[in-house]
């Protein structure tokens, strides 16, 4: 359904990243559609759509289209759009749906959800790892494919930081993994700094510890 809302009623201009929506708040052509009222911009009408029906249906949502509100760019991003297939990555973010929200483009993935960047998507299982991010100014649940710095594989595939492995486990920089057994071999030898806030394989323990072999695992042992 091609909109004819310019004054000499033809349709509004379609061209690639060029694209006009009709907006029936306003009558007219626009290439941003307005926050006040409600609008997003749905490729499949060319129109200018509500989030509430006032002034024209809603992001499609049914068994064939799934459309995510896009707040940012005020759109409608759908899997089967023309040109807007994903929630933007600038700036990141994700479609989000569950059983009492139809969809929306979130930048922060709720609850027990983690943000998947190769679909722009919240998801409940990732492919490869789990990261929750305390570093930014809100908590962020994430999807990566290697541990970031600093980080370490537990047992569930959660990427933590070394004080929060497995009781009896510590972070090994060498595997990035949580271990009860730190790397020892003739190229690298690395010792269990068991001290509980700090949890890591070390090249060097600490001052008065001092390295031991225990049960065939490398330690710091307390000199007292």
């Amino acid at each position: 359904m091609r909109q004819s809302y310019i004054l000499n009623k033809k349709e509004c201009p379609w061209e690639l990243n060029n694209i006009y929506y009709g907006d029936p708040s306003t009558r007219t052509c626009v290439t941003v559609c307005p926050s006040t009222p409600s609008l997003y911009a749905n490729d499949l009408l060319q129109t200018c759509v509500s989030s509430n029906n006032k002034y024209y249906i809603a992001c499609v949502w049914n068994a064939t289209y799934k459309s995510y509100y896009d707040n940012h760019y005020r759109r409608c991003v759908m899997s089967k759009s023309l040109y807007n297939l994903d929630c933007p990555s600038s700036p990141s973010f994700y479609a989000f749906s569950n059983a009492t929200t139809n969809g929306i483009c979130l930048q922060y993935c709720p609850g027990n959800t983690y943000s998947l960047d190769s679909n722009r998507s919240c998801v409940t299982t990732c492919p490869v790892l789990y990261f929750v991010n305390y570093t930014l100014n809100q908590i962020v649940n994430q999807c990566v494919a290697k541990c970031p710095s600093n980080t370490y594989r537990n047992t569930t595939s959660f990427c933590v930081n070394s004080t929060n492995c497995p009781a009896g486990q510590y972070g090994d920089p060498n595997t990035g993994l949580c271990t009860s057994i730190c790397t020892y071999n003739s190229a690298i030898k690395t010792y269990a700094d068991r001290n509980p806030n700090v949890k890591l394989c070390v090249y060097v323990c600490p001052p008065n510890f001092y390295q031991k072999d225990i049960a065939s695992n490398n330690v710091c042992i307390d000199i007292a």
